[in-house]
């Protein structure tokens, strides 16, 4: 694991915050060409509402057919495109795409682009081995490919080259149980203050290096990091490099 420097100014302080890349992580290959490195969560002590992992599909690989009792799940597109089954329903789902799956349905992703297909992972509550289920997809007849629109909630940013800087992809609500914001930041531009008011956020860098101010000090993540934020902790994220920051940010 590794943690954020803070800033000259604040060396007295040496407060850290927990930030964590894919090399911090140990490596699962699922023999299926999956391969998963968990970023936070129950397996690495850090979270219990919900975790997060970078998950890779080389050409022609697959997940294991599975469903959660309990847990939903999100994947959100970083790189190359998929194809989504649930309950034997496919659909494809590209880069900056949100896939949110509920509870009790089977799903599996699969990859048959040359291109690795990489996306991050959230589940909440969070994953432990136990919530994993086994099970085989149903066989459908080819015409019934048109129906099952209802197994199915993808969510994307249209225009993320608009000056909108906050796009709400997902919800937290009762019957969802983590929530996704996408955000952009300008060169030189700041967020909004935000306070976790007693939850779990995680934010990971998708593009770009920030900066995040929290109690006065100063922490940078980078392309590929993620970052818890504090609970009752407020947060303000400014974008300290040449090109757009672009953000996801996960509460449970």
């Amino acid at each position: 694991m590794t943690t954020a420097n803070v800033t000259a100014s604040s060396q007295s302080a040496q407060a850290a915050i927990y930030i964590r890349n894919k090399a911090d992580c140990a490596e699962i290959d699922t023999g299926k060409g999956e391969k998963i490195y968990e970023l936070f969560g129950v397996v690495n002590q850090t979270g219990e509402k919900h975790s997060v992992a970078i998950v890779e599909i080389a050409q022609n690989g697959s997940s294991q057919p599975h469903f959660h009792e309990e847990a939903q799940e999100g994947y959100f597109l970083l790189e190359g495109s998929g194809t989504l089954t649930i309950d034997g329903y496919s659909r494809k789902i590209t880069k900056g795409d949100l896939a949110h799956i509920r509870s009790g349905t089977v799903h599996t992703v699969s990859n048959e682009e040359k291109a690795t297909l990489i996306f991050l992972c959230i589940c909440a509550p969070a994953w432990v081995p136990t919530c994993f289920k086994e099970k085989e997809q149903p066989q459908l007849p080819s015409a019934d490919q048109s129906l099952g629109e209802d197994k199915f909630c993808i969510k994307k940013v249209e225009n993320p080259q608009s000056s909108q800087q906050l796009h709400h992809l997902l919800e937290r609500s009762d019957s969802t149980k983590y929530g996704v914001d996408v955000v952009f930041v300008k060169p030189g531009e700041k967020t909004s203050p935000e306070q976790n008011q007693g939850g779990e956020r995680t934010v990971y860098v998708v593009d770009g290096t920030a900066s995040i101010i929290i109690d006065g000090l100063s922490h940078t993540i980078r392309k590929g990091e993620l970052a818890k934020i504090p609970s009752e902790k407020t947060d303000q994220i400014t974008n300290i490099g040449n090109d757009l920051l672009q953000l996801v940010r996960v509460s449970a």
